[in-house]
């Protein structure tokens, strides 16, 4: 579910957080609280060093 949450709405919610809000209207308050999620990785492929 936090991982749902943060694809779809963009948030950070840790998981303790879904069990400490009962409701939903609880849940509500707690993303409106939440930080910005961190930018997905991204694939890169490794350089040789030395060429």
């Amino acid at each position: 579910m936090a991982s749902r949450i943060r694809s779809v709405l963009g948030l950070e919610m840790p998981v303790r957080a879904l069990f400490e809000a009962p409701t939903v209207a609880e849940l509500g308050v707690k993303l409106s609280k939440s930080s910005k999620a961190r930018p997905a990785l991204i694939r890169k492929s490794r350089t040789e060093e030395g060429k």
